[in-house]
């Protein structure tokens, strides 16, 4: 049984309310998160700041570009037990996905035209269960074990239900996409492939686990090995001169627009991205969630050089988003640095792990990050267009996103060294992403 009662338009949809329900199971989606803040703080879970009240007020209120956002709360007879969370994302293909440099092939140059000409006719907005600005599960709680199995099949079905409300006024909606699920679940991939959604993967997410016996930075050095101790001294040595320190939200604000230069000349080199932030965005991130949130503003003799964020929750030491000139990374080894500085913090502040995110595996790795895959299941409720869409997927990747996925990375790979036949048989290769996705 599903109550609808809808206002607005195709451009911004809004549900003033809504519920599905299914025996004894019943959510109720909400398009703002004040509305139910006193039951959301009631069930939201200790160990996930990203799906706490603040941090989702606070997104929500200086939301990326083309998000919309939409909160469920799960009952069963009559109480509340769980809570989960929406993005609707409007993704621009032509403006996201990064074409590179026109090859000199022409098999290259007629794969680089012809995509970039369907890319530009593509517009289409995705309802994901969990957060695509962050890494990690986000995505539902319950607020005991045993609401799990039964609770999950529920919410599955939820978001089907709420994918065809959503769909009546957003034609272009692809299908919904529940991100970032462990991938040791067994219980949860059978569920998941029993209800007929495909698995993929973006990057895996860095996870540093911090050794409990390092108090101080230096036992960190100290327990690396002499090659990796004397890399990170040099790096160290290039920013002596810098001052790092944390920001209050109106010192943020008075660097808004460096920041946003930065944030925007970091995402230029990544192979996708769906994300733009409004001005103010860290510095309102800094007023909701206060001493929760910290931005790090690196300058040298007063001039602002780059900035990195950090969300902090009760084990785990978020890493959020950074910003610095490509110039000044080459010169001064900025974003090695950072990744050193967020050590520090992690180890000084006493938290088990440090997530690092995605991308930049390598030089993530070097500090002491290992990988850990996560699941994405997608689903489109038409089966024809779901496999459609799976290979419009695969297609419009560029290339050298095709082969980081399939081979092993090394510093002499390049795709010109493969035979064009293997290369046009990697683009019809399984869903298994690297898109620079937090």
């Amino acid at each position: 049984m599903v109550k609808s009662k809808w206002a607005g338009a195709v451009a911004q949809v809004r549900l003033e309310q809504e519920f599905f329900q299914q025996g004894a199971w019943k959510a109720y989606f909400y398009e703002d998160i004040r509305v139910v803040e006193d039951l959301w703080k009631k069930l939201q879970p200790d160990n996930q700041q990203l799906l706490g009240f603040d941090f989702l007020k606070a997104v929500q209120l200086f939301p990326p570009v083309g998000f919309n956002f939409y909160y469920v709360i799960l009952e069963k007879d009559g109480q509340a037990v769980g809570l989960s969370y929406f993005q609707l994302m409007d993704i621009d293909l032509d403006r996201s996905v990064k074409t590179g440099t026109r090859p000199d092939h022409w098999l290259g140059k007629l794969r680089f035209d012809v995509m970039r000409y369907i890319r530009s006719f593509i517009n289409v907005k995705l309802l994901v269960c969990g957060n695509f600005l962050t890494s990690g599960d986000q995505s539902y709680h319950f607020v005991d074990s045993k609401y799990r199995e039964e609770g999950l099949k529920f919410l599955v079905d939820t978001s089907l239900e709420l994918l065809k409300l959503v769909s009546k006024q957003c034609k272009a909606l692809k299908g919904v996409l529940f991100k970032d699920l462990p991938e040791a679940n067994t219980a949860q991939v059978n569920l998941f492939s029993s209800e007929g959604f495909l698995t993929t993967h973006f990057q895996p997410r860095m996870l540093f686990e911090l050794n409990p016996a390092w108090t101080h930075f230096d036992d960190y050095l100290a327990a690396i090995t002499s090659k990796y101790r004397v890399k990170a001294k040099k790096a160290m040595s290039k920013i002596e001169d810098f001052e790092i320190r944390s920001m209050n939200a109106d010192e943020i604000r008075t660097y808004n627009e460096e920041i946003n230069l930065y944030f925007d000349e970091i995402i230029s080199n990544v192979s996708f991205n769906a994300l733009s932030f409004p001005t103010g965005y860290f510095a309102n991130l800094k007023e909701e969630l206060g001493p929760e949130f910290e931005c790090f503003g690196l300058f040298k003799g007063g001039s602002f050089m780059g900035f990195f964020s950090v969300i902090h929750g009760s084990e785990e030491l978020e890493a959020h988003y950074i910003g610095m000139r490509n110039a000044d990374n080459k010169r001064y080894k900025i974003y090695y640095n950072i990744l050193l500085q967020l050590t520090k913090i992690g180890i000084e502040r006493g938290y088990k792990r440090i997530n690092f995110s995605r991308t930049a595996m390598e030089i993530k790795s070097s500090i002491g990050a290992q990988g850990e895959t996560l699941n994405c299941y997608y689903k489109h409720p038409n089966k024809l267009l779901q496999f459609t869409s799976v290979q419009l997927y695969n297609l419009l990747k560029p290339i050298q996103t095709i082969l980081a996925s399939h081979t092993r990375h090394t510093d002499s790979s390049s795709p010109r060294l493969m035979p064009t036949r293997q290369r046009l048989r990697l683009l019809l290769l399984p869903t298994r992403g690297s898109y620079q996705i937090h």
